[in-house]
């Protein structure tokens, strides 16, 4: 932006420059007053080039979305994300100790399964085969004999009949839907139609949106980041 008002200054006095020539030498005016005119027009040029290239530094394009409240954003220029940055306070915290009381309607008692992450150096995602939760001989989503791997299991991400398939929520503590293979349940990111698995919502399966592009530190598909998603089980 320094580099905007620095050329405008110099366009602008240029400018001044040939106005009182204009207004000292009336037998010259009609070719110093054409020159006003052009400098004019090169003014406003350069201030909408120098609006958008400033408006561009530093931003990605984000292409447009529906929001989580079917709301449709149009595409626009955002910041950036830093890779390095981790949120400060967890509303995923808060869901569990406020939220999963005996007496609200997820009684049951949770089951961590690991960070939904392309990150195969998080000892907590379930890309890292040497993880606790990306281990495949475990009780394990990548184990396809255990409780939340076999296709035959309720509790099963492969399961492709199942409801009871585990669930995905934003370290912000956004519900973003089931981990399923399951195209018919609404909920499930396999649903290119539902809510939570279409790739034009702020979800999962929008690489432009905040939980699915490879540059937003909250998305499984940034391979850095160690705030992506979270998978639980409340079926068993």
């Amino acid at each position: 932006m320094r580099h905007f008002w620095l050329a405008f200054a110099v366009v602008a006095r240029r400018v001044r420059r040939l106005a009182r020539a204009d207004s000292s030498n009336t037998l010259k005016g009609e070719g110093t007053m054409c020159k006003v005119v052009v400098a004019y027009v090169a003014i406003v040029i350069l201030c909408v080039f120098l609006l958008v290239a400033s408006a561009q530094a530093g931003s990605v394009w984000i292409n447009g979305y529906w929001d989580s409240k079917g709301v449709y954003v149009p595409g626009h220029f955002a910041s950036e994300p830093d890779r390095d940055s981790t949120p400060t306070v967890s509303g995923l915290q808060s869901y569990l100790d406020n939220d999963l009381k005996p007496d609200n309607k997820y009684s049951q008692d949770s089951t961590y399964l690991g960070k939904f992450s392309s990150n195969p150096y998080d000892s907590e995602s379930i890309s890292n085969p040497y993880g606790r939760y990306g281990n495949p001989y475990g009780n394990t989503i990548t184990n396809p004999y255990s409780s939340y791997g076999s296709t035959y299991s309720t509790y099963s991400w492969k399961n492709p009949y199942t409801t009871n398939a585990p669930k995905i929520y934003a370290q912000d503590g956004t519900y973003l839907g089931k981990l399923s293979s399951n195209p018919y349940d609404s909920e499930s990111i396999s649903n290119p139609y539902g809510r939570y698995g279409s790739p034009y919502s702020n979800g999962l399966m929008n690489p432009y949106s905040t939980y699915g592009s490879p540059y937003s530190s909250q998305s499984w598909r940034n391979p850095y980041t160690r705030s992506s998603p979270r998978i639980y089980s409340f079926g068993k």
